[in-house]
């Protein structure tokens, strides 16, 4: 048996694919719809904000980001939201100074440059304060019953653009008519039930019977079977240095996660519990020998363990680790089990595999870690066997100087594209190696900015009048600024490409499939999958001394 879990858990997404193909590499499944993430947020959401609406995935110049983890599409190969302060080390200058050279505001930048091409459901989360988000498990089916129909036309829209060939736009009609029918059935099936409850039905739809699925929620909850909790207390036990460790996963693997506020005895989890008519998650403190839930404080019990009957009979439902520590708590232990993820899924691993690791050799996990499934569905390779046209993206139209190519020609070309675009990347971190690309790519306006640079100067020794010296000085900054902008395009649009076999085996793997070379093509997708371990860290009884 292995578990999965997943959001979004529809044919616009890839939880399906990756569980057919476990299916038919012999494996059990037990799959977990996440119902304890926070449904949506959106920056700026004040109490009681609803608001909600599909938006791109982005930053913004603030530093945060809107969240839409209930119901999202991505766009076919289609840009990953982009944190331009990312791109410091390869520009070599500030994104405020950035910004400043061609003549924009930081938040124009992030305006442009930012989104990436993921349509998410977001709005308001907060119910009552800035503690309780509601969650994905929260959201009803008539609260969301537009959004689902909206963001099947994007996804329609978006792939009748990408696939412009007639075979392929029938291909497509067919089965978003489909597609329409069994949505229309479920809304009305599900009228009064969850977002979480349609799910379920749509992949049973895709799926045979013998698949259990179930709620993230069921997974963690507060009964007496402690297993999935154990994590938590080894935190209540060693709350230092748990927390020191996990701070520092954070830390070593560059993750944009916010570390856990130690002064506050913030833990690694959130819990579950309905408030003001609503299920919500709430931060878990350890104050004082007592975890803190929405300020009720509960006493520790059997050498610090977790006082359940008391939580139970607050209300509280589950007790649900953060996204690193999540995939340990399903993994941990003689009761634990493997778990699927798709090629490119969860790119916090890094992260989990740093903590395991630490907090073994600090005594802290001393039984068995189960493995990390992969599954890898080589959608990108097998673009070869296809002679389909594709209508690029705008960020690879450069790459092949056109905007249709044949998918056998992109499955050729990715890899090599990709290596080259990551280490022109690595390059482009050198101030030396920046001006020798703009002399090779833009030598008219190198040559331009250096003959005005040296007419400048002579003028300057001459003693030319101010308001001439200037005008020479703002046509150079002109020339200079557009140098800037189209190196900086560059460097985005290499950026993304380096990303692109995120796409391997992720997406609307169904629809793609379909519209690439019909159910043949999505059956041999399915059955060519390659399933393969990633070994866990070994836990060894003679581990370090704190």
């Amino acid at each position: 048996m292995v578990f999965s879990i997943d959001q979004n858990c529809h044919t616009l997404w890839d939880p399906i694919p990756k569980i057919q193909a476990l299916i038919s590499g012999g494996y059990r499944v037990r799959h977990f719809i996440e119902d304890t993430d926070v449904a949506f947020t959106s920056l700026g959401a004040q109490n009681g904000d609803v608001g909600w609406h599909l938006a791109r995935e982005r930053f913004h110049h603030s530093g945060g980001t809107d969240w839409g983890a209930a119901l999202f599409y991505s766009e076919f190969l289609g840009r990953l939201p982009l944190e331009i302060r990312d791109l410091e080390p390869f520009t070599g200058i500030k994104t405020r100074i950035l910004a400043k050279k061609l003549g924009r505001t930081v938040e124009q930048l992030y305006e442009e440059f930012s989104p990436g091409q993921t349509w998410q459901l977001i709005g308001g989360s907060y119910v009552g304060d800035k503690e309780h988000h509601r969650l994905i498990g929260d959201i009803s089916v008539a609260d969301s019953k537009d959004f689902l129909c909206e963001l099947l036309e994007k996804a329609y829209q978006n792939m009748l653009y990408t696939f412009p060939e007639d075979s392929s736009q029938m291909r497509l009609h067919e089965w978003f008519k489909n597609e329409r029918k069994l949505l229309k059935k479920l809304l009305k099936e599900h009228a009064k039930g969850r977002l979480i409850d349609l799910y379920r039905t749509w992949m049973y739809s895709y799926l045979p019977g013998e698949v259990h699925l179930d709620t993230a929620s069921s997974l963690f909850t507060c009964q007496l079977n402690r297993q999935p909790l154990e994590i938590l207390e080894i935190f209540l036990s060693n709350y230092e240095l748990a927390s020191q460790l996990y701070n520092q996963s954070i830390q070593e693997t560059n993750l944009r996660f916010r570390p856990l506020l130690k002064q506050e005895g913030e833990l690694p989890f959130f819990a579950v519990f309905k408030h003001r008519g609503h299920a919500v998650r709430s931060p878990v403190f350890l104050q004082k020998g007592k975890v803190i839930i929405d300020n009720k404080p509960f006493e520790l019990v059997e050498d610090r363990g977790i006082p359940l009957i008391a939580m139970r009979q607050a209300g509280i439902q589950a007790l649900v680790g953060k996204a690193i520590i999540l995939i340990i708590q399903i993994r941990f232990g003689n009761r634990g089990n493997s778990l699927a993820l798709p090629y490119r899924g969860s790119l916090y691993m890094p992260a989990v595999e740093w903590l395991i690791k630490e907090m073994a050799q600090n005594n802290l996990l001393l039984e068995k870690i189960h493995p990390v499934i992969r599954v890898r569905l080589y959608l990108l390779e097998r673009l070869k066997s296809l002679n389909t046209v594709i209508r690029l993206p705008d960020y690879l139209t450069s790459y092949f100087g056109k905007e249709e190519i044949s998918a056998r020609e992109l499955g050729k070309s990715y890899v090599s594209l990709s290596k080259e675009a990551t280490e022109r990347l690595k390059k482009f971190k050198s101030a030396q190696f920046r001006r020798q690309w703009q002399k090779e790519n833009f030598p008219h306006i190198c040559t331009s900015i250096e003959e005005i640079e040296q007419l400048r100067l002579r003028l300057l020794q001459q003693g030319s009048s101010k308001e001439r010296i200037r005008a020479l000085k703002y046509r150079q900054n002109e020339f200079e600024s557009h140098l800037l902008d189209l190196t900086f395009r560059q460097i985005v649009r290499d950026y993304h490409l380096q990303h692109i076999d995120y796409w391997d085996s992720r997406g609307a793997i169904i629809p793609w499939s379909i519209a690439l070379g019909g159910e043949n093509f999505y059956r041999e997708l399915i059955a060519g999958a390659e399933i393969y371990e990633e070994p866990a860290p070994r836990i060894h009884a003679t581990a370090k001394s704190p």
